[in-house]
C-alpha cells in the first residue's frame, strides 16, 4: 500500500495492491469515524471506535478491500488542506 496524495481534508489517494486478490493503483478513500474497534492497514496500529480513519469510497460493487481502514494519525506526513475562503 502507497499513499499518494491527500487531494482535501476528507480524502486520501492510496495504491492498494494485494496479489492475487485485487490491485487498485488510485484508490480515493473517505474520512470517516471508526464504526468499531481495528488495526490501521498502513501503521499495523490499533484504532479505537470513534477515531477519525480513511475507508475506501463505497461504490458498487464494493471494492474488495472494503473492509480495510486506515487510522488519520498514521498520515501526518500529508497536509490538511484547508478550504479557502470565499471572497
Amino acid at each position: 500500500m502507497r499513499v499518494f496524495e491527500r487531494p482535501n481534508v476528507d480524502s486520501l489517494i492510496v495504491a492498494w495492491r494485494e496479489a492475487g486478490r485485487c490491485c487498485y493503483s488510485e484508490q480515493r478513500w473517505v474520512r470517516a469515524q471508526a464504526s468499531a474497534a481495528g488495526i490501521c492497514a498502513l501503521s499495523g496500529n490499533a484504532f479505537v471506535a470513534g477515531q477519525m480513519v480513511f475507508k475506501p469510497l463505497h461504490i458498487n460493487p464494493a471494492p474488495v478491500n472494503h473492509d480495510a481502514c486506515i487510522a488519520e494519525c498514521s498520515v501526518p506526513h500529508l497536509p490538511e488542506f484547508a478550504e479557502a475562503p470565499i471572497d
